[in-house]
């Protein structure tokens, strides 16, 4: 669609970053068993909602700035007037009880809760959440009246929605309450999405303990808005390190620790990113410094992995450099910054002076084992005795 406001393309955005619910994920304790499949309806309908806002802001209330307008505060002010929803459901549960599939909730400890949650004409996301299937007696498109004293809020086709959504947002305030959890991998990397509004995360309700790692890397990479190629790749990496003694994974890999690869998706303010420029999703990083020593051994894997080494990377950028490295192959020297040089990307787009690119396309499944090769080289891994 063609967009008028910053507020529109903000909620499509929102919509798409929202992370896929999996079939089957652990569900925490105190849960119903089937409380993911009753998830899964809650956070299709949520998305469902923010494309909405996009084709219509106005209905919502959301704060409307031109898209030409350079107005940070502005923008930002808009963007987040997109937590009306969020806030409106939270102030349902957070001022009701539960009573037989319907929410029983206090009109004057609504009132108070959303004066709070700053959600101003309250009644335009009233209609829109009727307009979504929501049901809420007594309203009738205007501000509840005075005499009104108690409303009732349900979901019809999908009764079992409105408990749903009251135990999201209980599974929401234990996080915040005590955080730690959050941090279990890898360090506070989640923290963002519990704390951002509107993101309807399916971890916030599970077991998290008992996620697999291959999921996390997937939500990571979705998050990034890395391809499902690249997200593949980066499973099937990780997959490989369980080969070798004294790895550990914690979003980044390490022997003891010595850092031996470091992930990063597009982040708009990562000096990497900026050097790497926007449309190329900086994926991992290999640390490697002493590449003379095994120059020979690299000579005989494959054209991409000998690529690698035929580059210079730094850009000049500043002397002295105290990250810099250089190396020789095939009897020629080489310098690479030792921020970037080495990395494992999807898209490059960089270019040297001269116009020649400064990266290939590294995502390639078959090249893994000749990566982790090279970190053999450098860091002296060994293989466990049964691999």
């Amino acid at each position: 669609m063609t967009y008028k406001y910053h507020v529109q393309q903000k909620a499509e955005d929102l919509a798409n970053s929202m992370l896929p619910v999996p079939e089957y994920y652990p569900a925490k304790n105190g849960l119903p068993a089937d409380y993911p499949e009753h998830f899964l309806r809650f956070h299709e309908l949520m998305k469902e909602m923010y494309f909405d806002m996009a084709k219509q802001p106005e209905a919502y209330g959301l704060k409307l700035v031109a898209l030409n307008s350079k107005d940070k505060d502005l923008i930002e002010k808009s963007n987040k007037s997109i937590n009306r929803v969020f806030e409106t459901l939270y102030c349902f549960v957070a001022c009701g009880e539960i009573q037989n599939y319907q929410i029983v909730v206090s009109l004057d400890k609504f009132k108070a809760a959303i004066k709070k949650g700053g959600v101003s004409r309250y009644e335009l996301v009233l209609s829109q959440l009727v307009n979504f299937g929501f049901s809420i007696s007594d309203f009738h498109g205007k501000a509840f009246g005075k005499d009104i004293q108690y409303f009732v809020v349900e979901y019809p086709d999908y009764p079992e929605l409105v408990e749903t959504i009251k135990q999201f947002y209980d599974c929401l305030l234990d996080i915040r309450a005590d955080e730690s959890e959050v941090k279990l991998w890898p360090n506070s990397l989640h923290y963002r999405v519990y704390r951002r509004a509107g993101m309807f995360d399916y971890k916030v309700t599970a077991d998290i303990k008992k996620l697999p790692v291959e999921q996390w890397i997937a939500d990571e990479g979705k998050y990034d808005g890395i391809s499902e190629k690249g997200v593949d790749f980066c499973i099937a990496f990780y997959k490989y390190s369980l080969n070798y003694e004294g790895i550990t994974f914690s979003g980044n890999y390490f022997k003891k620790s010595k850092q031996l690869v470091r992930y990063s998706g597009w982040h708009p303010n990562n000096f990497i990113t900026f050097i790497l420029d926007k449309d190329c999703n900086y994926m991992l990083k290999l640390y490697l410094k002493n590449i003379t020593k095994y120059a020979s051994k690299i000579s005989t894997m494959p054209e991409k992995i000998q690529k690698m080494f035929t580059t210079d990377y730094c850009l000049d950028c500043q002397e002295p450099c105290h990250v810099r490295i250089s190396w020789e192959y095939e009897n020629k020297q080489y310098r690479g910054c030792g921020w970037y040089c080495f990395a494992i990307l999807e898209n490059p787009t960089r270019k040297t002076k001269n116009g020649s690119k400064l990266f290939q396309d590294g995502i390639d499944v078959e090249l893994i084992p000749h990566y982790w090769r090279l970190l053999e080289l450098e860091h002296g891994l060994k293989k466990l005795k049964n691999k």
